[in-house]
C-alpha cells in the first residue's frame, strides 16, 4: 500500500513539474522577445536630418547605425494621438533609397553607421502628434525582433504640416 501511495505522489510531483515548466516556457516566449527588443535592438541612433513638406508629400532621410546583422521585414510609420494613444498608420514609398528592392522590399544593410532615404510619406490627412517608426527584423526562427526606432512630434519635423485642432487648456 505505501508503495502504491509512493507511486502516485511521485505522478502527481511530475506531472506538476511538466505543467510548471510549460508554463515558463510559455511565459519565456511571451516575455523574451520584449526584453530582446529593448535590451538587443537592431538599429540605434536612427535620426531624421532632413524634412521637408510640400503640397502633401514630405520627404525625408536621416542616418542610423544598425548594430546587429537580422534579415529586414519591415519598416512602419505610425502617426500617435497621445490623448488616446492611438496609432494610425502612415504610408512610406522608401524609393529611391538605395537599399530598397524594386518591389518596395528591404535589403539587408551592412552594420554600422550609414545615410538612409530620401522617402517619401503621403500625408491625405490631419496628423495627431507624434511620428513613430518601427522596424521588424527576422534575427532568428523564434519570433519577429520588433526596434523601435523613433519617436518624434510633428511639431519638431514641420511647422507646416497638416495638424489635428486640439483645444487650448
Amino acid at each position: 500500500m505505501l508503495q502504491k501511495d509512493l507511486y502516485q505522489i511521485n505522478n502527481v510531483i511530475t506531472v506538476s513539474l511538466y505543467v510548471t515548466a510549460l508554463m515558463f516556457s510559455g511565459l519565456f516566449l511571451v516575455t523574451a522577445s520584449t526584453i530582446e527588443s529593448f535590451m538587443f535592438p537592431v538599429v540605434i541612433d536612427f535620426e531624421i536630418t532632413r524634412f521637408t513638406y510640400s503640397d502633401g508629400v514630405a520627404q525625408f532621410s536621416g542616418i542610423m547605425e544598425k548594430v546587429r546583422i537580422c534579415d529586414p521585414k519591415s519598416v512602419s510609420f505610425w502617426d500617435r494621438d497621445n490623448n488616446t494613444g492611438i496609432m494610425y498608420q502612415l504610408f512610406v514609398d522608401f524609393r529611391p533609397d538605395t537599399y530598397q528592392l524594386p518591389d518596395n522590399l528591404l535589403r539587408q544593410r551592412p552594420e554600422g553607421i550609414q545615410a538612409w532615404g530620401i522617402w517619401e510619406m503621403i500625408i491625405s490627412s490631419k496628423l495627431h502628434d507624434d511620428l513613430v517608426v518601427i522596424s521588424t527584423h527576422d534575427c532568428h526562427p523564434l519570433w519577429k525582433t520588433e526596434t523601435i526606432l523613433l519617436e518624434q512630434s510633428f511639431d519638431s519635423l514641420s511647422p507646416d504640416l497638416p495638424r489635428v485642432a486640439r483645444p487650448q487648456l
